[in-house]
């Protein structure tokens, strides 16, 4: 598949889901050679606002954001630094309350969240190997400032 746009080629990878047996069945990844395409072609701070644009905006339940999260990781767009890792964080827990949805969630969002930061040079697992995203105060100060925007 050829690029085309940084709206329509990312339209592509994120209007999907992920869970579906359609998506990418086994041997078949032609959503994650495209995603690298689109790497290629863009510029990562462009794809990642648009990201978080369409995060903030389209995925405003714990399904859509757990979908969008489970694709960007797949995608390996989590390889890349991003400017405000705690802005992103505070997002998906103000979405996601993990008190509510750990069982189905927890894990996931735990390990998500952990390599955005180490990535970041935000925290180093090595010297705190039991961090928890939900107990850092800068992750704690981003969930209410989201749950305030939210709640307007």
């Amino acid at each position: 598949m050829k690029c085309n746009s940084l709206q329509e080629d990312l339209r592509y990878l994120f209007d999907c889901n992920f869970f579906d047996e359609d998506f990418d069945p086994e041997g078949n990844e032609t959503h994650q050679d495209f995603a690298g395409n689109v790497l290629a072609k863009y510029n990562w701070e462009d794809v990642y606002n648009w990201f978080f644009c369409h995060l903030t905006t389209d995925c405003i339940s714990a399904e859509a954001v757990y979908n969008a999260l489970n694709l960007y990781y797949c995608y390996c767009f989590d390889e890349y630094p991003i400017r405000n890792p705690y802005e992103l964080i505070g997002y998906i827990l103000a979405r996601i309350d993990l008190d509510t949805h750990w069982d189905e969630y927890g894990d996931f969002i735990d390990g998500f969240a952990n390599s955005i930061l180490q990535k970041t040079g935000n925290i180093d697992l090595q010297k705190e190997p039991y961090y928890q995203c939900w107990k850092d105060p800068h992750v704690q100060q981003s969930v209410e400032e989201w749950r305030k925007k939210i709640n307007r």
